[in-house]
């Protein structure tokens, strides 16, 4: 793709890469910290914090919370879940939904 970079513009192309360099970063210490392994936080408390909804989550199926966990937790997109998972992005648009569904319940 070097061909079609516009010199001249640069400076676009570099702050993209480094706005997606942090955004990877920020995606992988969440997953991290909601495994329980030691990082520093990545920001203010949010509901990944909740005992209860990392109860409600552990209670899903495997289908379901690894589609939940990568769309929500780690905020990949359907397409990045279904080639990760090997299944049809349909399906992950599914699994999410059955799985919020389930934790909505779980959770009122």
């Amino acid at each position: 793709m070097r061909d079609r970079v516009d010199m001249d513009r640069v400076d676009a192309l570099v702050w993209r890469i480094a706005l997606n360099l942090a955004s990877n970063r920020r995606r992988r210490r969440a997953v991290l910290s909601w495994v329980g392994l030691d990082v520093e936080p990545a920001g203010p408390p949010d509901f990944h914090d909740a005992p209860a909804v990392r109860r409600a989550v552990d209670a899903l199926p495997e289908r379901l919370r690894t589609v939940v966990m990568l769309c929500e937790v780690a905020g990949l997109s359907y397409a990045e879940v279904a080639a990760i998972v090997d299944i049809p992005i349909g399906t992950v648009g599914s699994r999410r939904n059955a799985a919020l569904k389930r934790l909505r319940t779980e959770l009122q």
